[in-house]
């Protein structure tokens, strides 16, 4: 038969298709709207946690006095500020694309 007989432990390797490689990198539309989707639940999640963190911190500071009243209290305003800063995002923002 037409065989090529080469030495033993000689491996070949082809070379990576260029184009075929560029093509798996674009987004197709359905994966940039479920990205859209997953950081939208994402900031909703993030905005959720500083939302019960405020009102833990609220609930505590009745409670504290002297200098643990005035950290919990600096630790409500950073946290009202991340909120704000949050609820200002977009989630399309946040979504690369190629």
């Amino acid at each position: 038969m037409n065989q090529r007989i080469l030495a033993e432990g000689l491996k070949f390797i082809s070379h990576p298709d260029r184009l075929a490689a560029e093509a798996r990198k674009q987004s197709t539309p359905e994966e940039l709207m479920f990205d859209k989707a997953e950081v939208a639940e994402q900031l909703e999640a993030a905005r959720e946690t500083l939302r019960l963190q405020i009102q833990q911190l609220e609930a505590k500071v009745e409670q504290a006095e002297g200098d643990e009243r005035k950290q919990i209290k600096a630790k409500i305003q950073s946290s009202k500020e991340r909120l704000d800063k949050l609820l200002k995002v977009e989630p399309s923002e946040n979504i690369r694309r190629d």
